[in-house]
């Protein structure tokens, strides 16, 4: 049953409904103690009388609400009282980006700042082993000022400590992570119960670890630096999951590498981010392309264009400014 206006849920006060879901409704609140308004995230009863899923909402809640990033919606509590499970998020003025496509296209800068604003908040969630399992437009929020907020994250259920930088695979079935003072690599299934990682052998070549950035559109290998004991990148990996080896295909340092989507050529910024090299995995020539560069980019944030014919990325000594590098 739905709260009306009014109702007072713990510390809070139910101002209006504003959506709902398969796990239950979320209403626009009031926080008094503070003076603010809240959104506050209902467990549909049916839900909330399962404690293995009341469990899994909260350890969800909490995991989530350790990450503190300004692209990801900030989470300030999670309470049980009388039957009923909720959660306490901050309240986003705007609308979602699937609303904001409807009233047409979106200007290219505006689209690429959306981009990049998605992919740094996901770039962190990933860092804490947290995935979504459904980023699409309507669990992205925008808000007036044009601020991106992504919603509804999950923790990913994998039994370890220290996993940092996982990397989804192309299906969203699968993760690799990297742990143990990035010196070991680990994969794992995606799925709602905790899943116990397999370590990966192979994945240092003289000397030198590989940490994976991309997966290859077929799922067969990763590509990603290479790195010293120390930490001081080194080169430019492939890792073979069939055979379990890595392969040095560049001395290049990079912190970040991507494939280009549906080939065996793989793409990353090196000499302080002024050059922008293409490697072809099969023959081992390396390019580097023929273009000016606007500005210096950050080696490992950039974006490839699912049709591989556009890279955006941000400028290294000013992050405002967003870039478009085409393939003609």
């Amino acid at each position: 049953m739905a709260l009306a206006p009014g109702t007072r849920l713990g510390n809070y006060e139910i101002v209006a409904a504003v959506g709902a879901g398969g796990m239950g409704e979320v209403y626009r609140s009031r926080d008094p103690r503070l003076n603010r308004d809240v959104a506050i995230k209902v467990l549909s009863p049916q839900l909330a009388n399962d404690p293995a899923a009341v469990g899994r909402f909260e350890r969800e809640a909490m995991s989530v609400a350790r990450l503190s990033h300004p692209n990801i919606l900030s989470i300030f509590e999670f309470v049980q009282q009388n039957g009923t499970a909720f959660v306490v998020t901050e309240f986003v003025e705007g609308e979602t980006l699937r609303a904001r496509l409807e009233g047409g296209p979106l200007a290219a800068r505006r689209a690429v700042s959306y981009a990049l604003q998605i992919a740094r908040g996901i770039a962190a969630a990933h860092a804490r082993g947290i995935v979504h399992r459904d980023l699409k437009p309507e669990n992205v929020m925008i808000t007036r000022d044009d601020h991106v907020k992504i919603r509804r994250l999950r923790k990913v259920a994998v039994a370890t400590d220290g996993a940092v930088y996982p990397v989804i695979s192309p299906k969203g079935d699968s993760l690799i992570f990297v742990s143990g003072g990035d010196r070991d690599m680990f994969s794992a299934p995606i799925g709602a119960t905790t899943a116990t990682p397999t370590r990966l052998s192979g994945n240092e070549t003289g000397g030198k670890y590989f940490g994976p950035t991309s997966w290859s559109s077929d799922g067969a290998l990763l590509t990603g630096p290479l790195a010293l004991a120390s930490g001081h990148y080194a080169g430019v990996g492939v890792y073979d999951l069939g055979s379990r080896r890595t392969t040095e295909v560049s001395s290049d340092k990079t912190g970040g590498v991507q494939w280009l989507p549906h080939t065996r050529r793989l793409l990353y910024f090196t000499n302080n981010g002024t050059q922008l090299v293409v490697v072809d995995y099969a023959t081992r020539v390396r390019t580097v392309v023929d273009v000016r560069l606007p500005a210096p980019a950050t080696d490992d944030t950039f974006a490839i264009a699912p049709d591989g014919r556009a890279i955006y990325y941000g400028a290294a000594r000013a992050e405002a400014d967003i870039w478009i590098v085409e393939r003609k």
